[in-house]
């Protein structure tokens, strides 16, 4: 339960219990998790996400070309 619970927390998916005993092995969990993320990305993924577009978008050609 306990690892169920960090995993939930670190990737912010909601992951069973069942899941993590029904794996069987940590490469199976993996695509889960992974499976999950593509599903439902994070909030603060996708608010930095949305941040790091506006931030772009507000630069000129000149600083984009620099960043580069």
């Amino acid at each position: 339960m306990k690892l169920a619970g960090r995993i939930a927390q670190h990737f912010q998916v909601e992951l069973g219990v069942r899941c993590v005993f029904e794996a069987g092995a940590l490469s199976v969990l993996a695509a889960e998790i992974d499976a999950l993320l593509q599903a439902s990305p994070p909030k603060d993924l996708q608010s930095g996400l949305a941040d790091a577009l506006a931030e772009l978008q507000g630069m000129s050609a000149e600083d984009l070309q620099a960043l580069l």
